[in-house]
């Protein structure tokens, strides 16, 4: 039955495009025909879906020491992007009761970069949605002792607005170990 109705409405705004002449009147040729018809199936089923480059950046001043880059495409509904590794880090030992030395108490830590997002949608040329950015590393202090790591930690959470195809700074702070600064840059594409 769901699929009927969504070939239905494909089907009414197919024809409601080529009664119209929606989309034609600037470009009377067969690709902007087709552009408009697309459009309007992808809008009827639910909206376009956009391109979304994430890029991670440690910097310096105004120098760019590291950057990591993350991808999805996103339409309507929610999307996430886990990237990183599991962690096994020594708290520990404890004694087996055996003639066996203690044995090593591990807690497992997740280390590096999570988005969600989702509610997307555009606005004047502008694509607004919700962003959930966590990013996670390991800091190298000198003189440290590699069983107790220090690890940071940045979370942020928050609705925004980019400008499609602009890269743009959605999320930028300190960091509490040094001088620098970790920022989160978004470019949202249409995807045609």
């Amino acid at each position: 039955m769901r699929t009927t109705t969504k070939l239905w409405v494909v089907s009414l705004a197919v024809c409601f495009v080529m009664a119209t002449g929606y989309g034609w009147a600037q470009e009377n040729n067969e690709a902007g025909k087709q552009a408009a018809i697309d459009t309007a199936v992808a809008r009827a089923q639910g909206g376009p879906f956009y391109h979304l480059d994430f890029v991670v950046k440690d910097v310096d001043g105004n120098k760019v020491i590291n950057s990591r880059s993350y991808s999805t495409s996103i339409q309507n509904g929610h999307n996430s992007i886990r990237a990183g590794a599991r962690v096994p880090v020594p708290t520990g030992t404890y004694n087996t009761g055996s003639s066996m030395a203690g044995q090593f108490q591990y807690q497992i830590l997740d280390v590096g970069a999570n988005f969600d997002c989702g509610d997307a949608k555009e606005v004047d040329g502008k694509l607004e949605l919700r962003v959930k950015a966590e990013l996670s590393s390991f800091v190298e202090q000198p003189g440290a002792v590699k069983a107790q790591p220090v690890v940071r930690q940045n979370k942020w959470d928050a609705d925004v607005i980019v400008p499609l195809g602009k890269p743009t700074t959605i999320f930028s702070s300190d960091d509490v170990s040094s001088k620098s600064k970790i920022q989160v840059e978004l470019t949202a594409t249409l995807i045609k």
